[in-house]
């Protein structure tokens, strides 16, 4: 599956996919958020998570975004916010 074809899926089906897929490389906290970095074949993918308003007990992170970019020459400023959390162990086949 290459990005275009990704970006055709809903957001439902991105974030039951990515984790079932992609293999989890790393999570960093941007403001009041949470995102994840995956990578699956040759596609890096972001879920971001927002803390519901509600936060009531047994509330969870809930994701409201997903993005997605090609691993190739130039997705290095894409990945500079993980470079203190990636697990290279993580992403070899």
């Amino acid at each position: 599956m290459n990005v275009d074809q990704f970006n055709r899926l809903t957001i439902s089906e991105q974030v039951v996919l990515i984790p079932l897929k992609g293999r989890f490389v790393a999570e960093r906290q941007f403001k009041n958020q949470l995102v994840k970095l995956y990578h699956w074949g040759n596609i890096f993918l972001e879920i971001y998570y927002r803390w519901p308003a509600s936060r009531r007990k047994g509330a969870n992170w809930e994701p409201f975004r997903v993005n997605s970019f090609a691993d190739r020459t130039g997705c290095s400023g894409q990945l500079l916010p993980y470079v203190d959390h990636i697990n290279l162990e993580n992403i070899r086949p």
